[in-house]
């Protein structure tokens, strides 16, 4: 027992300095990131990043926190929403809180605006300052904690407009429950009046109670302070516009209307919810928004007492994609390199994210499926691949990833250049492919009286025609790789006004260069923009028009009037 023990602590102890200097949970399940409590196998619910405003809205929509949850095949019981967990989480539109939770820490749902309402379970015994803090949406509140304690530090904050529900078997209610500028309803369905402190309502407030309830209410010192008001009329029946919805793929809500009867009833405040948030969620206005396919029970209840209630069935059709693409579309990658390729899809609330994915050429690329519904692709060899995703919802889509695997390689740019005397030109390393980081480099010049060099910050070189002739810029990579890449130059006078230079001859003869007394050497012929009309090894070259024109071949140049 004593080993078993002392195991736990030191797993324990493992996981709170990995937690410290890692991220802000230890594991994430279904969407959910939770922190490993101290003892008994305890989690916690917190956020996802190294702080609450690390990431924006990681909760949105409909959340059911589980009673339990399991990682690595070890069971933790969820008993406490951590600090700042859903803090500004302004997508959050819904919180299930299971009975099983005990504390909500500071802050936990601070500017959560889209939370409309919020059940406090009979579970929690302890809620921390500012708990619910700018739910400015919050409409109603349903309290059932039997020994609630609150921060001292701080006043829980529930909407000062809400409506706030204390549950049939409550028998105390903490100090600071409510802001001292509450504006709403308090409605207790306690028949017996729970005891409080003079803290804990404002008593300005207005408490609506049952008839049979009412003496003892107004009869209490601290509840008889505030606005005693009697459910003379409790409502009797519920009526909705519609008993079944169909939300299809081109609708994203739809609204149900609530009739309350009798017409004067005391208390006509009506509270709505699903039986399943993660299909169709309700506000309380009785906005029904589609989440995924399937069938769900909106109900609607009086919250008077009287059991009033009604209800509709609404199924929610598959919502298929619309447009589909990778991002990226293309990628250049060299052997053994990885990278990761997304599927963009609209909407993007797609029921079916569950995508076919294929290779026309596993010879050359190969990928794995991400949790997220990414792949991710790793190059095998020299080659052209292209990775193809489809959707699996009946919208038959399709996008692919042109995939290009080239062996990482040097080359410089230009690879071949020709400068006049004290001409300058740039020379740039250029690794491939793509993407690949530069390397640290060494260069050299085969002469450097013809062409010599500077380096530059950037990693480039300058070169310099410094006289006539031929050399050779090698550039050699000295990290251990062993690339190397050249740059022929070549150096020439650029202004030799006689027609003969050693064996060459170069002349002008009805419209044609005519290039004697030298076979297979490289002719180029510049017009007097500097523009190179020519370049090949042809040793008659046909001119368009009359005018100035300069002949480079073998060294030399030679100025020509056509």
């Amino acid at each position: 027992m004593k080993a078993k023990l002392f195991g736990r602590l030191a797993a324990a102890a493992v996981l709170l300095l990995s937690a410290a200097t890692a991220t802000a949970y230890d594991f994430e399940v279904n969407g959910i990131y939770y922190n490993i409590g101290y003892w008994n196998n305890t989690a916690s619910v917190t956020y996802k990043g190294d702080s609450f405003d690390t990431y924006d809205n990681e909760y949105s929509g409909a959340v059911t926190i589980p009673s339990e949850v399991t990682y690595e095949g070890i069971p933790y019981s969820v008993t406490s929403i951590g600090s700042e967990a859903f803090s500004y989480c302004s997508g959050l539109t819904s919180v299930e809180i299971p009975n099983s939770v005990t504390s909500i820490g500071d802050f936990a749902f601070q500017w959560c605006s889209g939370l409309t309402s919020v059940v406090i379970p009979n579970s929690v015994s302890s809620i921390s300052g500012y708990a619910f803090a700018y739910c400015n949406n919050l409409a109603m509140v349903f309290y059932n904690a039997t020994n609630c304690t609150i921060g001292t530090s701080y006043s829980s904050v529930f909407n000062t407009n809400c409506t706030f529900v204390i549950g049939e078997n409550v028998t105390n209610l903490p100090d600071n429950l409510l802001f001292s500028n509450f504006s709403g309803k308090i409605v207790s369905l306690a028949s017996v009046p729970p005891a409080i402190s003079a803290t804990t309502f404002p008593s300005s407030a207005t408490v609506y109670v049952s008839p049979d309830s009412y003496t003892s209410y107004w009869m209490d010192e601290k509840w008889g302070k505030m606005a005693i008001e009697e459910i003379s009329t409790p409502v009797t029946s519920i009526a909705l516009n519609a008993e079944s919805l169909h939300i299809t793929t081109t609708t994203k809500s739809a609204s149900l209307e609530a009739t309350v009867t009798p017409a004067d009833a005391t208390l006509k405040d009506l509270y709505w919810t699903s039986s399943d948030p993660s299909i169709a969620t309700v506000d309380q206005n009785g906005l029904v928004t589609r989440r995924r396919e399937g069938s769900a029970t909106i109900t609607v209840n009086a919250i008077d007492g009287s059991g009033a209630m009604a209800t509709c069935q609404v199924t929610v059709d598959a919502i298929i994609a619309e447009s589909l693409e990778l991002s990226p579309a293309e990628l250049s990658l060299s052997p053994n390199k990885s990278y990761r390729i997304n599927a963009i899809y609209t909407p993007d609330d797609i029921s079916s994210k569950n995508f076919e994915w294929s290779c026309s050429d596993e010879g050359v690329a190969t990928f794995i499926k991400n949790l997220d519904g990414s792949i991710t692709v790793t190059a095998i060899a020299d080659g052209n691949a292209t990775i193809t995703c489809r959707t699996t919802d009946g919208s038959n889509l399709t996008a692919t990833c042109e995939v290009t695997v080239v062996s990482e390689s040097l080359e410089l740019d230009p690879s071949e250049i020709t400068l006049s005397i004290k001409q300058t030109a740039v020379i740039n390393p250029v690794f491939l492919p793509v993407g690949t980081p530069n390397r640290p480099c060494e260069w050299s010049t085969s002469n450097a009286g013809v062409a010599p060099f500077r380096a530059n910050s950037d990693g480039s070189i300058t070169v310099l025609g410094a006289a006539d002739g031929v050399a050779t810029i090698t550039c050699r990579t000295t990290d251990g790789s062993d690339f190397t890449a050249t740059c022929t130059v070549t150096v020439g006078t650029g202004a030799v006004d006689g027609i003969e230079a050693d064996a060459v001859t170069v002349r002008a003869e009805n419209g044609v260069i005519r290039v004697e007394g030298v076979d297979g050497a490289r002719v180029e012929v510049f017009n007097t923009a500097g523009v190179c009309i020519y370049s090949g090894t042809d040793t008659e070259i046909y001119v368009p028009q009359r005018g100035l024109y300069v002949v480079k071949v073998a060294g030399r140049a030679t100025k020509l009037a056509m």
